[in-house]
């Protein structure tokens, strides 16, 4: 299990994994690190206080898989959520849990113009699973494809 201090140093170690042996992918380390902070920065802010984060990372098809979940409310419409501005239902609105709306907006535009998918769903018995799955890297710079 691990106990996270602060969130940039899981998005950063998420972004690392990422890049590391066998999880090669063709994108820029500060969009990839961009990604992993919106996406776990999203699952711990709509989390239950003391709820679980699961965050792994696998190689599947020829492609690296990130796949983030939370133990939060339950979540109707979570494709919904990739829409800008679009927080969910009122119980992710608590002012307390600031936000714009864009996290995973921008994950979907990065994925996208990188070749990749992102989805969201509901996880069983509350929260969501987002999951990212981005092509290896091919060993040519993306420009020469």
């Amino acid at each position: 299990m691990l106990i996270v201090e602060d969130e940039p140093s899981l998005a950063q170690t998420v972004a690392e994994g990422l890049r590391g042996e066998g999880m090669a992918v063709d994108i820029a380390p500060e969009l990839l690190e961009q990604l992993a902070r919106n996406l776990t920065d999203n699952a711990i802010r709509y989390n239950h206080p003391g709820g679980e984060v699961e965050v792994t990372l696998a190689v599947l098809g020829g492609d690296s898989v990130l796949r983030v979940s939370n133990s939060g409310p339950k979540v109707v419409g979570a494709e919904r959520l990739f829409e800008p501005f679009h927080r969910g239902s009122d119980a992710r609105l608590h002012r307390e849990k600031a936000g714009s709306g864009l996290g995973l907006s921008i994950a979907r535009s990065i994925t996208t113009a990188h070749n990749g998918t992102i989805t969201a769903a509901p996880r069983d018995g509350g929260g969501l699973v987002v999951t990212l799955r981005l092509p290896h890297h091919s060993g040519e710079p993306a420009a020469r494809r």
